[in-house]
């Protein structure tokens, strides 16, 4: 049988820049996302996975990568950042 078809995407980038807003619009996915009047603070934590229909019957993995810049985590933030970065590559 044929290989499933699919593709990765991974969005990094500052905390509260819209990276989930992004991937909501452009591929109808059902991440969490703040609202216009909430705080600016963390609301993906980690790495959150969501599945999109792509082109030819294949499937697009969104990863939803926790923002950059976050001060949530304290000292090992630099260490979690790179970690997500290289999986998300």
């Amino acid at each position: 049988p044929p290989s499933p078809s699919y593709a990765v995407l991974a969005v990094l980038g500052a905390q509260s820049s819209g990276k989930s807003t992004l991937l909501n619009a452009a591929f109808h996915a059902a991440l969490p996302v703040l609202g216009p009047a909430a705080p600016r603070a963390r609301t993906t934590a980690g790495v959150w996975l969501a599945v999109a229909a792509g082109a030819a019957g294949g499937s697009v993995l969104l990863l939803d990568v926790e923002g950059t810049d976050g001060k949530d985590r304290g000292e090992g933030k630099r260490g979690f950042a790179g970690a997500t970065a290289l999986f998300a590559l």
